[in-house]
């Protein structure tokens, strides 16, 4: 490893844990990355509010406890988005 933390040049913030812990805003399945089936899940989410089954407050990016058009315009910034560190 480098003095600076960088092993070989690859892009790391710590260690595996640790970039583990980081992931986009929409990435429900956790692979920080955001695509086809968490547009899916965002989907079947978008329109609902709190207490409504479709409700699922990962998506909720304003914390207005609804999933409305500015969660909607935060989630298709990162879509086909990854992060690129492992």
């Amino acid at each position: 490893m480098d003095e600076d933390g960088i092993d070989g040049g690859a892009n790391l913030l710590g260690n595996h844990a640790t970039n583990a812990f980081y992931r986009l805003f929409g990435d429900v399945r956790g692979n920080r990355g955001v695509g086809f089936v968490d547009f899916l899940t965002f989907r079947n989410s978008f329109g609902s509010t709190a207490g409504d089954e479709a409700y699922d407050g990962r998506f909720d990016i304003n914390n207005d406890d609804s999933v409305a058009f500015l969660d909607f315009l935060a989630f298709r910034s990162r879509l086909d988005s990854a992060l690129d560190f492992e």
